[in-house]
């Protein structure tokens, strides 16, 4: 079975209380959706098919916030992204709310913070590809972009801790952005790492991932040291684009999107990696 690990399903912010992960049904299909159950040790089909590409944030209720439909034209013999579809939810008993037609960028990468779903990633503006950050109000359902990212972050993942939001992702090499919710503003160091890819945050620590396959570990106290956690041992070379990633419990899930799409989870307590699904469900 080919699938990719996703975004989970969260109520009111406490993501103990849910046991839920999406997974995309086919490598490389993000248009029909399944749940991964860890309570019940199943896989539930959604009854859905939402036809587009789509990038989720988790949202309070157990819902979840939809945007960046896209699409790929040829154009002067290279591909451009092209933004199509709307913005919207999904409820908890799976249907669709459309809260706004199409929307101003696409990624990856996205964090709610006090009634705000905070976005990163590419905007086509005629033909040239531009790197935003963007807030969609949930109370008031409008778009408003608030700046230009320093660089590329299409692909990116995010933590938020306190007022301010930690980024790192595709084509960010080893910088590591801390973004200022209320201050409008970006800052970044060194990380130390070579291309860093995902973030997560787990009892103090945060923790990134390279495209070599090691996987680090800082304190947030001091955000300029990372150390090694684990070494890549598997038999292939890692892949460079890693996506859909989320921490639950002890563990932190995520997929190696390309290639074979393998999914792989990483035990925070032991530090220990391995890529058995199957396990994970008996």
């Amino acid at each position: 079975m080919k699938t990719k690990l996703a975004k989970k399903l969260y109520d009111n912010g406490d993501i103990s209380k849910l046991d839920f992960l999406y997974l995309p049904d086919e490598p490389n299909d993000m248009t029909k959706f399944s749940l991964i159950d860890f309570s019940c040790k199943k896989i539930i089909n959604l009854p859905l098919d939402l036809n587009e590409t789509i990038c989720m944030v988790p949202l309070p209720n157990s819902k979840v916030f939809c945007y960046g439909s896209l699409r790929w034209k040829e154009a002067h013999n290279h591909l451009i992204p092209i933004l199509s579809g709307n913005t919207f939810i999904i409820n908890p008993d799976f249907s669709i709310e459309i809260l706004t037609k199409g929307t101003p960028c696409y990624g990856s990468g996205g964090i709610f913070y006090d009634g705000i779903a905070y976005v990163f990633g590419g905007h086509n503006d005629n033909g040239k590809i531009k790197n935003i950050a963007s807030r969609y109000d949930l109370n008031k359902n409008k778009w408003k972009i608030i700046s230009n990212l320093p660089v590329s972050s299409a692909f990116c993942s995010c933590i938020e801790f306190m007022r301010f939001i930690l980024i790192g992702g595709f084509s960010l090499s080893s910088y590591v952005f801390v973004y200022d919710i209320f201050g409008n503003s970006y800052s970044m160091f060194l990380s130390g790492v070579d291309r860093t890819k995902i973030l997560c945050k787990h009892n103090g620590y945060a923790y990134l991932i390279n495209p070599g396959g090691n996987i680090y570990e800082s304190d947030y106290k001091n955000p300029f040291v990372w150390k090694t956690v684990n070494k890549w041992e598997w038999d292939r070379e890692f892949f460079d684009l890693i996506s859909f990633q989320m921490a639950f419990g002890d563990f932190f899930y995520f997929v190696e999107f390309g290639g074979s799409c393998s999914y792989y989870r990483f035990d925070l307590t032991s530090k220990k990696l391995d890529d058995n699904l199957d396990d994970w469900l008996v």
